[in-house]
């Protein structure tokens, strides 16, 4: 009767063994190959460095086109996106300001010129995905590193209804600071690829460090050019969202999303 129990037991654990490893297959079978994905991510960043004096928080939206290696699951892509924000700190219009901190326009009324941040970047990157979760390999730790470019400057937002001569149009570039240069960023988060293909994300903390300059021939607000070498950071939490498209070495089974 024990030796019945035992073979039955023995049995049952070789049966639950056997359709885990068949599901660790099949999990493989579906997201298992190399992958080509696009990403769509959205930043928020606090800024350092020589960046702090002229900006406060801002925000990002980008996107990417990756590929990851099949056995090694190694990244390589190429990124970019937009930046924004509505805090800078440094008044390059404060020569216009009356005595109560007001703009007097065209048409003899306060003009509302709003200061804001934009910027680009763009980089390519590269890094590894290691794997966490049990029966997924796909899905874990994701380290990345990237070189590229990164461009700032402030946009002077005019308005419509009275708006300043001294600061339309070529005007604009000797007060918006334009700044741009080789920029290096880290990223370090958690990357989750579903068996099933569904729900695709990673998200982290992503890090940049730019070494820009200004690249306008003159500023009005110092009368002279802009020579400062500056060092700008970023440190900020990244989210998106993935869409793979896998890449099987069956002939029947070439692509698959």
């Amino acid at each position: 009767m024990k030796i019945q129990r035992s073979l039955l037991l023995l049995l049952f654990v070789f049966t639950i063994q056997f359709g885990v490893n068949a599901q660790e297959e099949e999990n493989l079978r579906i997201n298992g190959g190399n992958i080509i994905s696009f990403d769509f991510t959205y930043g928020f960043h606090l800024p350092g460095g020589d960046l702090n004096d002229r900006f406060g928080r801002n925000n990002d939206v980008g996107g990417a086109l990756e590929f990851m290696t099949a056995n090694d699951n190694w990244i390589f892509g190429v990124r970019g996106g937009y930046l924004f924000g509505k805090f800078v700190d440094e008044d390059v219009l404060n020569e216009f300001r009356t005595s109560n901190g007001n703009i007097i326009g065209s048409s003899a009324t306060y003009a509302n010129v709003t200061l804001l941040e934009r910027g680009i970047y763009t980089n390519i990157e590269f890094g590894k995905l290691i794997g966490l979760v049990p029966g997924n390999p796909r899905s874990g730790l994701r380290l990345t590193v990237g070189m590229g470019w990164l461009q700032h400057k402030i946009r002077l937002e005019e308005d419509r209804a009275s708006f300043v001569p001294q600061i339309v149009d070529d005007y604009a570039k000797g007060y918006d600071r334009l700044s741009n240069g080789f920029a290096i960023t880290e990223f370090v988060g958690y990357q989750h690829m579903a068996t099933n293909r569904l729900l695709n994300f990673f998200a982290g903390f992503e890090f940049v460090q730019a070494f820009t300059q200004s690249r306008r021939d003159w500023d009005f607000v110092l009368e002279k050019k802009d020579e400062t070498k500056r060092k700008d950071l970023l440190v900020g939490f990244k989210v998106a969202w993935i869409l793979p498209f896998y890449i099987s070495s069956k002939a029947s089974d070439n692509i698959r999303y």
